[in-house]
């Protein structure tokens, strides 16, 4: 998996209307800044929808 996001850019379809609806009934809009990091694992973890913007994987 890493050599294939390394080699080239992977783009996501657009999100099935079903996850947008539960994002727009029971999430929250953020907007994050130039090299802010989502919380992950947890107790802290978070769930995202990515609106717009660009975003890079990393572990």
């Amino acid at each position: 998996m890493r050599q294939i996001l390394f080699g080239e850019q992977w783009f996501h379809p657009e999100a099935p209307a079903e996850v947008v609806e539960i994002f727009n009934r029971l999430g929250e809009k953020r907007t994050f800044k130039k090299g802010e990091e989502l919380k992950y694992g947890a107790p802290d973890g978070e769930i995202t929808l990515l609106l717009t913007g660009l975003c890079l994987y990393r572990f």
